[in-house]
């Protein structure tokens, strides 16, 4: 239990690292504001669909390479699944079929054809050690639409990587024990060596300000 407890924070510090990467316009090829919010629910205001085919579109001309897969902060999940541009595109206007007209991340990776539609929920505590909690959103409402192949190789490009390097015994998120017999306690020790690259900018285009009012 302990150990699961240190790597779900190591995990969590891993996601937070990425996000910051992948939520900057400057670390992706493409990034844009959305013209109206999706706040605004109703068809001929915002257009949730077309600003991700534009999107998709975008790096597939830019790259000659089709992304397949897209992340959405939670907010921006959020705001879309309650779209009804995107609830009538799914399901049609005439009534909700059995089971209600629910948008799930399946329906989504149909609509775009894409193969991973991934929603980043994580919060985090920002405040400092001994001080009350201050929960921050990792991802809020920002959409990466990118190209990333289903397994790491050095002939298939991606728009990022983690690198991990595994020769150090006891690095490579192996829980190790420690007695420590003049203090009376047991020591837990988990950790890993590791970095994260954009590696071709030019196959991520970032969506920022979703939920903006404009």
């Amino acid at each position: 239990a302990r150990a699961n407890f240190i790597k779900s924070k190591l995990y969590l510090d891993w996601e937070r690292r990425v996000a910051l990467m992948v939520t900057s316009g400057s670390n992706c090829g493409s990034y844009d504001s959305v013209d109206s919010g999706w706040t605004e629910r109703r068809q001929n205001y915002s257009n949730p669909i077309g600003v991700i085919n534009t999107a998709i579109l975008n790096v597939e001309g830019s790259s000659g390479i089709r992304p397949n897969s897209i992340i959405f902060g939670r907010y921006a999940w959020y705001l879309f699944r309650q779209h009804q541009e995107v609830i009538d595109r799914l399901y049609g206007t005439a009534g909700a079929p059995s089971g209600g007209r629910v948008v799930t991340t399946q329906g989504v990776k149909d609509l775009f054809e894409v193969d991973k539609v991934l929603v980043g929920g994580a919060y985090y505590n920002s405040a400092d050690e001994g001080q009350a909690a201050t929960l921050t959103r990792i991802w809020n409402d920002q959409v990466l639409v990118y190209y990333a192949p289903a397994a790491p190789s050095k002939e298939e490009p991606s728009f990022m990587y983690s690198f991990r390097w595994n020769a150090v015994p006891g690095m490579s998120m192996a829980a190790e024990v420690f007695d420590l017999p003049r203090n009376k306690a047991e020591e837990v020790q988990l950790g890993y060596y590791q970095d994260e690259k954009i590696t071709a900018s030019i196959l991520g285009f970032l969506i920022t300000g979703v939920g903006s009012s404009q």
